[in-house]
């Protein structure tokens, strides 16, 4: 990834709370995440991180939940990974799972993700750095640097291999901070 981004400021004052939350979700078994969205003007905004080592893609959705409890608008969009379309062995799929989990926890829910295949390696990355280096007519991106370290960090840290893939062999090392591994990278190609 390129080291071009720009962050924003500082505190939650990048969180308009009349307005809806974009959340991309990677799951990834023992460790599942997300990062969280707000569009404005022709800026994309990344406003906070949540993630969960071990317990599970409830306890993501509670964090979320927890602590936007004031938001005023409460309707999320649900982004991410693919195969969150993919039965699950007791019925539905992980993104209806988490939809259902928002609606419990009083949230309207919206899965926006799109089934089948995510665009090849190459032209993603491609993609992500024209947006990185603001140098199209696609959206600015802006990461919140105090609520977001996590994904910032998995930003600078996550290598690209000659194919254009990522180097993801550190989310298998569970000695690794896997707030830190590519998975929050992850969430940011989704969305």
């Amino acid at each position: 990834y390129t080291t071009l981004f720009r962050s924003v400021s500082k505190g939650a004052a990048d969180v308009r709370s009349n307005e809806l939350l974009d959340v991309s979700f990677d799951f990834s078994g023992w460790f599942n995440c997300c990062s969280v969205w707000q569009e404005r003007d022709d800026t994309e905004y990344c406003v906070r991180q949540f993630y969960s080592k071990q317990e599970g893609i409830d306890t993501v959705v509670d964090k979320f939940c927890d602590h936007f409890k004031d938001h005023k608008y409460k309707f999320v969009r649900i982004w991410g990974e693919p195969r969150g379309h993919n039965k699950e062995p007791l019925g539905g799929t992980m993104f209806e799972h988490v939809a259902e989990k928002f609606r419990a926890r009083g949230w309207a829910a919206e899965v926006r993700a799109s089934a089948g295949r995510t665009t090849d390696h190459i032209e993603r990355n491609d993609i992500i750095n024209q947006i990185f280096d603001e140098t199209t007519h696609l959206p600015k991106v802006r990461i919140n640097e105090e609520n977001c370290k996590d994904v910032i960090i998995a930003l600078q840290m996550t290598e690209i291999k000659a194919d254009f893939t990522k180097q993801k062999k550190v989310e298998g090392d569970r000695n690794y901070p896997q707030e830190h591994a590519p998975h929050f990278t992850d969430t940011l190609d989704y969305y």
